[in-house]
């Protein structure tokens, strides 16, 4: 019971993350001198060749990674969203909201939760809003920038410090 629930809550996240997400693109005006599609450009790239069963994609991918300082490999987990929903920049921003804001927005609540200790005076679930409604988050997300990904294995990292002084605390 509990997993449907976690699975009911993760569902209605996602395609509330998707409906703002929508609202957002459908006012955007690609006037973003900074942003030029690179990304977008890149999933679209590597999205076609998948969809046609290149394996060219996987070189290409290995080679920006070797000399390139914006390489493809965070384009490689939207590939599914390529796959399901197209090249669009709507599947595109999509997917980044939902395979790396979510997932980081989670990971902050949960160290948030954690660094609060025995005061832990707000629930989970509104420490959560709080963590997704919190606009340096949106920003580059909505914008189309995967710089959020950086911020999952960062707060990884701290809950997994937190969680071991937790463990070091008890014993």
């Amino acid at each position: 019971m509990n997993f449907w629930r976690s699975a009911g809550v993760a569902a209605f996240l996602s395609l509330l993350v998707i409906a703002l997400r929508a609202l957002y693109i459908s006012f955007e005006q690609p006037i973003y001198i900074w942003d030029l599609g690179a990304y977008w450009h890149t999933f679209q790239s590597v999205g076609e060749m998948a969809s046609r069963g290149d394996a060219s994609w996987v070189r290409f991918v290995q080679q920006t990674v070797r000399v390139a300082d914006y390489n493809a490999s965070p384009v490689v987990p939207l590939l599914p969203v390529y796959l399901i929903f197209g090249g669009s920049r709507t599947a595109y921003v999509s997917g980044i909201a939902v395979l790396y804001l979510l997932p980081t927005v989670v990971i902050l609540a949960s160290v948030t939760r954690m660094a609060l200790g025995e005061r832990r005076v707000l629930p989970f679930w509104a420490i959560f809003i709080l963590t997704l409604t919190f606009i340096p988050l949106w920003r580059p997300t909505l914008r189309g920038y995967l710089d959020i990904i950086g911020l999952i294995g960062l707060a990884f990292a701290t809950w997994l410090l937190l969680d071991l002084r937790s463990d070091l605390a008890s014993t």
